[in-house]
């Protein structure tokens, strides 16, 4: 495990997310549905984020061979699966790191749920990789918004650092404000 992400240090550090890439994100999330979908967002270490890439979203493979221990199927869950876990680690020490994952909640609102930091907790008292978070609200298949969210240390806890709204045609823009609670 990683040490604890500082606020503002590390590969997620400024990590603002680029109008195309929220795009490709959302049309991955809308073509999904009703399944949700997950990914990661890379770019180089000191510079724009420019790159999504795609994961598969393994719950369905878990819930299927395990449903005691994996009682959600990808239609309210995801994990991402080895390949792409291994992909992940990798990134983190090369040039062009993961710095935000994204996934989508089907029918279900933008925010960091509880299960979604248990999940980015993964048992700790702080986030087991070095990433913001982007949760996409996708309704009949269509997505409607976003919202980024950050590792608090000082809370111990995500908060959200950036909403954006407005359906994929819509967006030329996007920015990300100070942290709400």
């Amino acid at each position: 495990m990683r040490a604890e992400p500082e606020a503002g240090r590390g590969p997620a550090a400024g990590a603002p997310v680029p109008a195309p890439l929220l795009r490709a994100v959302f049309a991955h999330a809308a073509a999904a549905y009703p399944r949700e979908c997950c990914g990661l967002l890379l770019g180089p270490r000191h510079g724009a984020l420019d790159e999504v890439r795609q994961c598969a979203n393994a719950q369905d493979r878990y819930h299927e061979a395990d449903a005691g221990t994996f009682p959600r199927d990808a239609r309210s869950a995801f994990t991402l699966g080895v390949d792409d876990i291994r992909a992940l680690a990798a990134s983190l020490d090369g040039p062009r790191p993961a710095r935000v994952l994204y996934h989508s909640h089907v029918d279900a609102p933008a925010r960091f749920s509880a299960e979604d930091e248990r999940l980015a907790l993964l048992g700790g008292e702080a986030p087991a990789w070095p990433l913001l978070h982007l949760v996409v609200e996708v309704r009949a298949g269509v997505a409607l918004g976003a919202a980024l969210h950050e590792w608090d240390p000082a809370r111990r806890r995500f908060r959200e650092a950036g909403r954006f709204t407005g359906t994929v045609q819509d967006w030329t823009a996007c920015s990300t404000g100070a942290a709400q609670d």
